[in-house]
């Protein structure tokens, strides 16, 4: 049971969170996300406030 816990887990984490979403909705959540580096360096997805069409390239 621990193994199928495990195989579980590994399918729903994702490495790359922008990448994955982008794959599950077919590149329509990309206008909304953006990554971002944290105060801790670490890599973050967050909602874009504001998506200008002429600067955000897709």
């Amino acid at each position: 049971m621990k193994g199928e816990i495990h195989d579980l887990e590994a399918l729903l984490t994702f490495k790359n969170t922008k990448e994955s979403l982008s794959a599950f909705t077919n590149g329509l959540s990309d206008q909304y996300l953006k990554e971002k580096i944290d105060e801790d360096g670490e890599e973050k997805t967050v909602i874009r406030k504001r998506c200008n069409r002429k600067t955000d390239h897709i």
